[in-house]
């Protein structure tokens, strides 16, 4: 019955740098057994050692194992933080009349003429090109 289990496939192949596939469990422990131990023996690759086992010992969904075996793989890549991007206030009159430098920064910033456009609800700033 064990045997059966290490033959179940994973739901999407497992693609190695090299171009090999990791289709089944089998594959997978195989890949992980021929390690060096010095690799073997670290931390993501003994997590994915663990999920094949509770996999194909008790029956679960191969997607666990799929995550620990990519995990292990992608152990030396720098994860991808996407950068904030900043918020684009917009300011009411009131607020405004309470703050006149903001109109005073942006010519000393931007070195233009600063427009101050006066909507019923909201204040715009539109630059000229002087």
């Amino acid at each position: 019955m064990n045997n059966r289990r290490w033959q179940g496939a994973f739901d999407d192949p497992i693609l190695l740098s090299d171009g090999r596939k990791l289709i089944t469990l089998h594959d997978a422990a195989t890949v992980i057994t021929k390690l060096p131990k010095p690799e073997h023996e670290a931390p993501e690759w003994q997590a994915a050692i663990e999920a094949l086992m509770l996999v194909v010992d008790l029956g679960g969904p191969s997607i666990f194992a799929r995550i620990g075996v990519v995990r292990a793989l992608s152990r030396h890549q720098k994860p991808f933080v996407k950068p904030r991007k900043k918020r684009v206030r917009a300011y009411t009159n009131r607020q405004m009349m309470k703050r006149p430098w903001i109109v005073n920064i942006s010519r000393a910033l931007f070195g233009v003429q600063a427009l101050v456009l006066r909507g019923a609800r909201r204040l715009t700033l539109a630059f000229s090109g002087r």
